[in-house]
Order: structure tokens, then C-alpha cells, then sequence
């Protein structure tokens, strides 16, 4: 979910249900503008910071009204967002959203000002989108050298404004993200998405992610490839009949591509878009390199 704020925003006061969770740090330091986005498990707001003369805009991000309402939902969604904020904590790079800091159920994070790739293709010109790759793999190569696997890159979770900035690292995997102790109450599971039947976004995601377990590195730059197929074509590199057709969706072919986009993309997107994990570039570095080779 991307922490940003549309360029249209609903800003009349939330109606609260109970049971409530207070957040003392915001209450304290934080008033809040508006909520900018809410998904199934998640709701984010963004803030003002009263305690700085320039008004520092954050993000908040915190269970939802009907899992606050839902003991065993509130537990999973603290679970992840702690997996979240662990992550965003190993890597320091200024194309990764940063983590201002963690509670309880909850995480305050950087605000990112700009479109995300969604939102902004139809306003970038083609040395725009070729920069927002080179800068999405620089913010790649800083989250895999910290052992961390996004696993749903994707045009909505990549803000853009004059260079890249990736979010959402609620899907994120990586070695020590869940503690022993977590571990050892779950059942020794080492990855709270372990048993789930796919992790990401579907019509963006490589073959591997309906095995959580399988994915490595090389399926964040699969994800990649389909980022800059997007921008050049406003699709997505799968055709899905709907947001469950996880078996069903055809992954573009490489005649789709050649009829769709400008030729010097060919040798980058057909690398990144092999089924196959070991046929695609094997490290974000290696994707920049091929892409600088077709020139600003």
C-alpha cells in the first residue's frame, strides 16, 4: 500500500468505532491531517509533526477499524507490520521509504512526496520512466544486499519525483525478520506467509510467489521488468480474468513485447520477464547495466 497522498483525498474526520487503539507518541508530538488509504487488514494516515518548525509530514500506518474490532486479526496484522518495520530498519538508502519508528501495532514512517508509477505514466516522458527504472534498481540493490525480498513490486508501491522511491514492505521476507521466541510460538515458522497460497500482487508477481518459499531475489526483479512493461505499454505483464486467477493468468510472450514496445527495451524485458528465475538478471546491478545501455 502506498504511502502517499492522491492528488483527490477525502479529508472529513473519521467516524471512530470502539474498541479504539491510542497511539501516545502521536498524540503527544503528531496531529492528523488525513487518512490517505485503507485496504482489508490496514488504514494510513498521514500526520503533521507540531514539534518541528517546518511541519514534517509522516505517515501512519495501523491495523484497520474491523480488525481492531477482531482480537486474532489485530494479532496476525501486529505480526506483520512488525515483519515490516524490521525490515525497513536494516536498509538506509534514500530509494526505500524509511521507518521513523514502531509500536504496537503500529508504524510511523517517512512521507513520499509525489505520483506513484500508477498514477504517473501518462505524464512521464520516456527518459523519465528509463530514470525511474535506474533508480528502482539502485533501491533494489540496497534491500537485497540487506537480505531482504520485497515480493510485490509493483507501478502502485513505487513513487516517483525525479527518482524512485519503493514502499510497502508489508510482503517483505528475509532471514531474522521473525524472532525465535515468534518463531517458536508459530510453530517454527520462519516466514508468517509460509502456507499462503500466493504473496503479492498477481498480475505483477513471478510463478514462484504461489510458493512463498521459493522466492528469492530474482523474483523482485521479475516484478521489475513488469514495472517498466507497464510504463511503456499501461499493462501489466499477465492478463489475470480476475484478481484470484492465480493458475489461469498468461504472462506476455516475447512477440507480445516486440509489438509493444520501442525495440531498444527488447533485451531488458525479455531477460526480466523469463519464467524461469535463473534466465532472468540475477541481481539488480545486472538489470541498471542493461538498461543504461539504452541511454537517457
Amino acid at each position: 500500500m502506498a504511502c502517499l497522498v492522491p492528488p483527490m483525498y477525502d479529508a472529513r474526520p473519521i467516524q471512530r468505532s470502539k474498541p479504539q487503539k491510542t497511539y501516545p507518541l502521536l498524540q503527544d508530538r503528531y496531529e492528523r491531517i488525513c487518512a490517505i488509504s485503507r485496504c482489508t487488514s490496514n488504514s494510513i494516515y498521514l500526520y503533521r509533526d507540531i514539534a518541528e518548525t517546518t511541519g514534517r509530514k509522516v505517515v501512519l500506518k495501523k491495523p484497520n477499524r474491523a480488525v481492531l474490532l477482531d482480537q486474532a486479526a489485530y494479532n496476525t496484522v501486529g505480526k506483520l507490520l512488525a515483519v515490516e518495520g524490521r525490515a525497513l530498519s536494516r536498509i538506509n538508502h534514500s530509494g526505500v521509504v524509511s521507518l521513523i519508528s514502531q509500536g504496537d501495532g503500529y508504524l510511523l514512517l517517512e512521507y513520499v512526496h509525489g505520483k506513484n508509477l500508477h498514477d504517473n505514466k501518462r505524464s512521464m516522458s520516456e527518459s523519465a520512466k528509463l530514470k525511474a527504472m535506474l533508480s528502482l534498481c539502485d533501491a533494489l540493490s540496497a534491500v537485497h544486499a540487506a537480505g531482504i525480498i520485497h515480493r510485490d513490486i509493483k507501478p502502485a508501491n513505487v513513487v516517483y519525483n525525479v527518482s524512485s522511491t519503493l514502499l510497502d514492505f508489508g510482503c517483505a521476507k528475509g532471514d531474522g525478520l521473525i524472532t525465535e521466541s515468534e518463531s517458536a510460538e508459530n510453530g517454527g515458522v520462519t516466514d508468517y506467509y509460509g502456507k499462503a497460497a500466493f504473496v503479492g500482487t498477481i498480475d505483477f508477481c513471478p510463478p514462484e510467489n504461489s510458493s512463498p518459499s521459493d522466492v528469492g531475489k530474482q523474483s523482485d526483479l521479475f516484478s521489475a521488468g513488469g514495472v517498466l512493461y507497464y510504463l511503456l505499454t499501461g499493462n501489466a505483464p499477465y492478463e489475470c480474468k480476475d484478481d484470484d486467477d492465480i493458475y489461469g493468468r498468461k504472462l506476455v510472450t516475447e512477440n507480445d513485447i516486440a509489438s509493444k514496445v520501442p525495440r531498444k527495451f527488447l533485451p531488458v524485458l525479455s531477460k526480466a520477464l523469463q519464467p524461469l528465475p535463473e534466465n532472468r538478471h540475477q541481481s539488480a546491478a545486472e538489470m541498471k547495466e542493461d538498461l543504461l545501455r539504452i541511454g537517457l
